[in-house]
């Protein structure tokens, strides 16, 4: 073998590496066409970087490694189209590392629908919906060679610890790389992670816990929006800088997390599957104490008439019908001698609590700034608790989540309290563990949210509670692009009939910058906690009355929105 093919292939195993974000080998192969297990991308003769590029690519974004692909991508049509909608969605997240060349060559690929995600490529391989041909040298998938590499046992188990979830993205040391079938009978070190880098960085990053398998899938969708479009490619002009984090750590997130858009309001664009959310359970040490909460009469009384429903109270002595089974019963026990008050009438009254709220705390780094006593985060920690307390005990649905963000690929939402667990202890001792760090890429937060309400709250009415400064900063996210984006999130969640409304305690945030980024949505400025009763009720009223005029008038069509797409 000449000198030149030896660099040659140092060069393919670097660029691939480089891009998938773990060790790629690359070995040539004498077959037509180029195919990836997973971990070896077997290049066949007269493809060339770009080909080890879109391979190392699908690797990076998880479309080799869901086990559905094999039942799903049996016919070699399904197969085909499923490419082409994984290797421009792949590119696409990976801009601002892959040539230039060649991000304007997929470019140039006329899609009349961007994919956003694994699942809704699969869908739309398997549909009728027209697509070009995909060029022969995107190479080919084969499903059960990539799943076979990338741990099967561990897939189909489901996620059980964030640590085992990206185990099998290190490679075993001493491995022989050619051999698919080798990974699945070795021991991997564990959680503990003393042979593991990546799961000691993502132990550090993440914390201890996750979210179940339910609440966070591999590439889910983008909060109800079609992506339509030409797919056109960003520069790296987003891409983080003070962040640091390994390539590793990103591809684990993405693989893990849930992907939304984020709005370009300077072109008046969505940028799809741009921001990657991980949901899991805040932690809950043992070692920390509950956090201390006084029961709040003034404010319970104040949400007591929040979000109520007409319902029908039976076997009362007056109203506005009959209660037919009351009446029969009535004369029943008249004719048997019993002397009753008559009460054979049923009133509809407002007393049903139809309302669930999601309380979305900031715990990124602005908390962390001292106010005239404490930290402004413990104020609002106070206020968060405070809300999720009163009202759980009123009756309506309720959940808490803090969030923060370290870039767009690891926006944290490490839930306090779901929709179906009590205010107890365990809860009280997640929110006193949660201290602040981070930075806030209010747009993810806000659509993830706006999903969990959706989904999983289960009531007519829908309440969102960001507590916090309001103001959205991150790593290629402030000024004017970030307002644009927080606002472009607050209307599609009111256009859902998600109501939304910012709590504020003692913050600095200037009223210009915080007015252009919530723009007409209601909000509440207090100086502490203690103020929280005062108007609660009126602002939390006219955000719910503001959800259901959009949602009932002011919501866009679907292909308004679908066509904006970056």
């Amino acid at each position: 073998m000449s000198d030149t093919v030896i660099d040659q292939k140092r060069n393919f195993k670097m660029l691939a590496s480089a891009i998938a974000g773990q060790p790629v080998e690359v070995v040539s192969s004498q077959e037509e066409t180029t195919w990836s297990s997973g971990k070896v991308i077997h290049l066949a003769d007269g493809d060339g970087s770009d080909t080890v590029v879109i391979q190392a690519a699908l690797i990076f974004s998880g479309s080799l490694t869901s086990t559905e692909l094999v039942t799903l991508l049996v016919r070699p049509r399904i197969r085909e189209r499923y490419l082409l909608l994984e290797a421009v969605r792949a590119i696409h997240e990976l801009g601002f590392v892959v040539p230039p060349t060649l991000v304007r060559t997929i470019s140039d690929i006329k899609l009349a629908r961007f994919s956003a995600s694994l699942t809704e490529s699969l869908a739309i391989a398997r549909g009728s919906e027209f697509l070009p041909d995909t060029p022969k040298w995107f190479g080919t998938v084969r499903p059960t060679k990539a799943i076979g590499s990338f741990a099967k046992n561990e897939l189909i188990a489901g996620v059980k610890n964030i640590t085992e979830n990206v185990s099998f993205l290190a490679e075993d040391q001493g491995a022989d790389p050619s051999d698919d079938s080798s990974d699945s009978g070795r021991d991997r070190k564990d959680g503990a992670g003393m042979g593991n880098p990546i799961a000691n960085i993502l132990r550090r990053i993440f914390g201890s816990s996750m979210a179940d398998a339910s609440q966070s899938s591999v590439g889910a969708g983008t909060s109800g929006i079609t992506n339509q479009g030409v797919l056109r490619a960003e520069s790296a002009r987003h891409a983080p800088k003070s962040i640091v984090q390994s390539n590793e750590v990103l591809s684990a997130a993405i693989l893990l997390g849930k992907a939304y858009p984020e709005w370009d309001s300077r072109r008046q664009l969505y940028r799809p599957a741009w921001c990657t959310v991980l949901d899991r359970y805040a932690p809950e040490l043992e070692d920390v104490l509950p956090f201390e909460l006084q029961e709040d009469i003034k404010l319970r009384r104040a949400l007591a008439s929040l979000g109520l429903a007409h319902e029908r109270h039976r076997r009362q002595p007056a109203g506005d019908n009959i209660d037919l089974t009351a009446l029969i019963e009535q004369v029943v026990d008249s004719a048997s001698g019993a002397d009753q008050e008559p009460r054979v009438y049923e009133i509809r009254r407002k007393t049903a609590h139809d309302l669930s709220v999601l309380v979305l705390l900031d715990a990124t780094g602005s908390g962390a700034d001292t106010g005239e006593e404490n930290r402004v985060f413990d104020a609002q920690r106070e206020v968060a608790a405070s809300l999720m307390s009163s009202l759980e005990g009123l009756g309506d649905r309720v959940a808490g989540y803090a969030f923060r963000a370290w870039g767009r690929h690891n926006v944290q939402l490490m839930r306090l309290k779901g929709f179906d667990d009590r205010f107890d202890v365990g809860v009280r001792r997640r929110i006193a563990a949660i201290n602040p760090s981070g930075f806030t890429r209010l747009g993810a937060a806000i659509r993830h949210s706006s999903d969990v309400l959706m989904n999983n709250g289960g009531t007519a009415n829908r309440l969102l509670i960001v507590v916090g400064d309001g103001l959205p900063y991150d790593d290629g996210y402030e000024s004017s692009y970030a307002q644009g984006d927080v606002r472009r999130a607050l209307t599609e969640a009111l256009e859902r009939g998600v109501a939304c409304v910012c709590v504020t305690v003692g913050s600095a945030t200037d009223a210009e910058i915080f007015n252009r980024t919530w723009g007409e949505i209601p909000s509440l400025r207090i100086a502490n906690p203690q103020e929280l009763h005062k108007d609660v009720l009126s602002t939390f009223k006219i955000a719910l009355r503001q959800a259901i005029a959009m949602g009932r008038d002011g919501r866009r069509s679907d292909a308004s929105a679908s066509d904006k797409v970056l």
